[in-house]
């Protein structure tokens, strides 16, 4: 069994408490009790992550990218950047920082558990891709492929979540390179950022225009890098610091069910608010964000 993490270790360490750098104040909600825990000595290790998220099975064998793809290739070299941003601003960034603190955001989405069942085949849709892939086969290659891709279905969305990893994002990345970047940082405003176990905007379902559509990602308790149009500027410079902050924060947390703070004292907002956009209609969602946000 492999303890794989979708948010890294060394991302989670920058909300930690302790001198090792290895616990956090975590807030946790169980769905099966309509509650949220508040936990005070959590372990980074067991944050973010799930059993064997990255393996992959044909049926006969089974085989992880754990330290390949995601921690070699991806963590491992972002990581550098995202400590580098948290000491400087974002204009003392390289080209090739901000590619991979874009890289960042599109994975951090594209490896969370609930996008990977998203990408999983369903049955109806494993039929139609062996019915035309078998097409022209003989009766023993169609039953050797039908067993074969039967016994790999469970794990397609984690195929789909490696290969975009090592290669897949280019188009998506493009397109966050065209929007306005910029860094929104408390300015010592009393609540923090917060991170969580699904941090980024792209998975959660918030309320936008096509035209404001937005990224963002808190990089440390007092500093989140921003990502958006012109326009969406326009309003948000606008704002004061402490709705700029809760802003950030009510996206941090609108898909996730787990929060992590380094703050001791249990704050009941995050308690009310953690994975908000999962327990609110859609069309809902516009008049919910509004009031978290100013309340």
């Amino acid at each position: 069994m492999s303890n794989d993490h979708y948010v890294p270790q060394s991302f989670l360490r920058a909300w930690s408490f302790d001198p090792g750098k290895n616990r956090v104040y975590r807030y946790k909600r169980i769905k099966e009790r309509n509650k949220v825990v508040f936990e005070a000595n959590a372990s980074i290790r067991s944050s973010a992550s799930s059993q064997d998220l990255y393996s992959i099975s044909d049926g006969a064998e089974q085989a992880s990218f754990e330290d390949t793809i995601m921690a070699r290739a991806l963590d491992d070299p972002i990581a550098k950047v995202v400590t580098k941003f948290r000491e400087k601003s974002l204009k003392e960034l390289s080209d090739e920082d901000r590619d991979q603190l874009g890289r960042l955001i599109l994975t951090l989405e594209a490896r969370n558990p609930a996008t990977i069942e998203k990408m999983n085949l369903s049955e109806a849709d494993l039929d139609r891709v062996i019915a035309k892939a078998t097409v022209n086969a003989s009766s023993t290659a169609r039953a050797e492929a039908t067993t074969l891709l039967k016994n790999m279905r469970e794990s397609t969305g984690t195929w789909a979540a490696g290969a975009y990893a090592s290669w897949g994002y280019g188009q998506d990345l493009q397109a966050l390179k065209r929007k306005r970047w910029t860094e929104v940082c408390t300015d010592g405003e009393e609540r923090p950022f917060v991170t969580s176990n699904y941090p980024t905007l792209l998975g959660a379902t918030v309320p936008y225009e096509e035209e404001k559509h937005i990224s963002s990602l808190a990089i440390s308790p007092t500093k989140a890098l921003l990502i958006a149009s012109a326009l969406f500027f326009h309003e948000f410079k606008e704002l004061e610091v402490r709705i700029k902050c809760r802003y950030i924060n009510l996206l941090t947390i609108a898909g996730a069910s787990e929060a992590y703070t380094d703050q001791p004292v249990r704050d009941p907002w995050i308690e009310c608010h953690l994975g908000w956009a999962e327990r609110t209609e859609r069309g809902k969602q516009g008049e919910y964000f509004n009031s978290a946000l100013y309340e």
